[in-house]
């Protein structure tokens, strides 16, 4: 464990600006690196502010500290935080601590895993940084951006780069078919996972992080709520991604009425499948059923609230910390737990098609339809 102490003078009457600088500075500290931060005022003189900050190694931090110092919007939040400092008193002091030994808890010796995965974050802003050298210097790339969480500003150490390349049309056959050589520029590929003749790769490094390339023509770019949405862009000399990405802030989603029936009549049929495999002793078949219910619910809860649903089986984000659903949600994702006990599949089946007539319901009246609730429970009763 490395320790980081600050010790300085804010004026006391300027102490809410200076934790809501803390706390922005924390945000962008979170998408480099993992740490544990304390401030303590003193008793004694309410000017002094004790500011105690634990990372994993120093190794991480000293990787991770010059990618943050490079931040414009840390060099502008420093900039503030000077100005709250106590004029006659605006030194800074800083000092490094290492942990010999906590009393009170115990502690571990850390395993080769959790050794690489404190690197990881340091280890993909490496990734990031050989892709931007990489592509700046192509004069057939037009722009580069990335999606998914790392645009959103919700990625955690094991978040992939979601990498997104807009090549000149007459160059994007030839950079299409190589586009695992061009992964290997990045570093060190241990396995991919790729399809000839798709439009994108995924690559595995041996550090254990993963790029998703995608590759598009300019034509391929069009207003889209992911553009709108998800699109951190790196690289845009010609405006090309941001003409795109401005023409989609106006666009928002709604369930269509063909998305509504394909999602009933989906997880009509995967309940239906449950009890059919259920019956013949095909367990694991009920299970994935019986998931594929679950997950119908979850696209259902997206579809209420006004937010495009994953694509069917994907589970991405919806547990966990960064998951869009209220608490009473999340618990009702974690109760619907099944093992291979064919009463349990059963009863989960059934509480799961509870919620089912109610966000069917929701969506009915949202879409101006009617629910047809008597038809409903005729489909659910034939299993349950």
């Amino acid at each position: 464990m490395f320790i980081k102490v600050y010790e300085y003078h804010i004026q006391p009457d300027k102490e809410t600006e200076y934790l809501e600088i803390q706390e922005k500075a924390g945000e962008i500290y979170s998408r480099h690196i993992d740490s544990h931060s304390l401030h303590l005022k003193s008793r004694e003189d309410p000017s002094k502010w004790m500011e105690i900050t634990r990372y994993r190694n120093e190794e991480e931090y000293e990787s991770s500290i010059q990618l943050i110092n490079q931040d414009e919007e840390i060099q502008a939040l420093f900039k503030q935080f000077q100005a709250l400092l106590v004029f006659e008193k605006n030194e800074i002091r800083e000092e490094n601590f290492h942990i010999v030994k906590e009393r009170g808890e115990e502690v571990s010796v850390e395993t080769n895993h959790e050794q690489r995965d404190a690197k990881l974050i340091s280890e993909r802003d490496k990734i990031k940084e050989s892709i931007k050298k990489d592509l700046i210097n192509d004069k057939h790339i037009l722009a580069f951006f990335y999606g998914g969480s790392m645009a959103r500003g919700n990625h955690d150490r094991y978040s992939d780069l979601d990498l997104r390349i807009v090549v000149n049309d007459e160059m994007y056959e030839e950079y299409r078919k190589n586009k695992k050589a061009r992964a290997e520029r990045w570093g060190d590929v241990l396995f991919y996972e790729d399809f000839p003749w798709a439009m994108h790769t995924v690559a595995h490094y041996n550090n254990f992080v993963k790029v998703d390339a995608f590759y598009y023509k300019q034509e391929d770019l069009r207003p889209s709520l992911y553009l709108k949405e998800e699109t951190q862009i790196e690289y845009d000399p010609n405006g090309t991604v941001t003409a795109v990405s401005e023409q989609s802030r106006d666009l928002y989603y709604e369930p269509s009425l063909i998305e509504f029936e394909v999602w009933r009549s989906k997880f009509f049929a995967h309940m239906h499948e449950v009890y059919r495999r259920v019956m013949r002793g095909e367990l694991y078949y009920a299970l994935h059923s019986l998931d594929m219910m679950r997950w119908s619910v979850a696209a259902g809860w997206d579809m209420t609230s006004g937010r495009q649903p994953n694509a069917p089986g994907d589970w991405s984000k919806y547990e966990g910390e960064r998951s869009p659903f209220d608490q009473r949600e999340q618990e009702l994702l974690a109760g619907w737990n099944a093992g291979r006990d064919p009463e349990g599949i059963l009863e989960v089946m059934k509480n799961i098609a509870i919620e089912f007539k109610d966000v069917h319901s929701r969506l009915s009246a949202l879409l101006g339809l009617d629910e047809q609730a008597e038809w409903v429970e005729e489909i659910v009763n034939m299993v349950v």
